[in-house]
């Protein structure tokens, strides 16, 4: 009895297993364009920030972002930026260069060249940032200096994409179209969606427990009792 009313009880606080899966993905599309996204060091007024909004159905953790861009990296690691914005919409409040609300400031990245396409994949792996469900804007941008490392732009998802437009911010003003959160095109650039992947796990919620169960679990409890009050009076008596 005490076996049954163990396995009853679970069910209640039971949640379903989850596994590292592919959480948000917007593909370069064909023919893509691309815009600058990277922090200078030695030209701090260029700094570009770029995210786009993601929506998640249910509680995540995120455990790996992974941005396509258009150049080839001459390095094989470095750092970035991770942004995380939560809501619907940006305001001038959301300053892209600390890694938003849930985001990180600097992180490690590796450069994957991919030399058939003159482009390089761009990750930061070993996260583990939870976010409740809702809307985000997300971005990873790189930190380089323009000197030695040159730039790399971020490719666009094209058809790929969810169809609300990336946002594209440069603080310092330098590249002339304004310092407050905006889409490319107000420095001439082409940019739909952003292309990028998340991945990591997605957690589910408790099982609830059926009133058959409820009923099972109280019966067996009302058993248990029971059982127990007969073997006291077969002692006493």
């Amino acid at each position: 009895m005490k076996a049954c009313l163990t396995a009853a009880i679970a069910l209640s606080l039971s949640v379903l297993p989850a596994s590292a899966a592919t959480l948000f993905e917007q593909l370069t599309g064909p023919g893509a364009s691309s815009v600058v996204n990277q922090e200078f060091a030695d030209l701090p007024t260029y700094s570009s920030y770029i995210v786009d909004d993601v929506t998640f159905a249910t509680d995540v953790v995120i455990q790996s972002m992974t941005s396509f861009f258009s150049s080839e990296a001459p390095e094989s690691s470095g750092m970035a930026v991770l942004n995380i914005f939560d809501g619907d919409t940006l305001t001038a409040a959301d300053d892209p260069s600390g890694g938003g609300d849930f985001g990180i400031s600097s992180t490690p990245v590796t450069y994957a060249v991919r030399t058939d396409a003159n482009a390089t994949d761009v990750t930061a792996s070993g996260l583990s940032i939870a976010l409740s469900a809702g809307t985000y804007w997300i971005g990873l941008t790189p930190i380089e200096e323009y000197g030695t490392f040159g730039q790399i732009f971020l490719r666009d998802a094209g058809a790929n994409g969810n169809g609300t437009p990336a946002a594209f911010r440069n603080p310092g003003g330098g590249f002339g179209g304004g310092t407050d959160w905006t889409t490319p095109s107000a420095i001439g650039q082409r940019l739909g969606n952003a292309a990028f992947r998340i991945e990591g796990t997605a957690v589910m919620s408790a099982i609830p427990l059926p009133s058959s169960l409820l009923l099972l679990a109280s019966g067996v409890i009302g058993a248990g009792v029971y059982g127990r009050r007969r073997g006291r009076k077969a002692r006493l008596s």
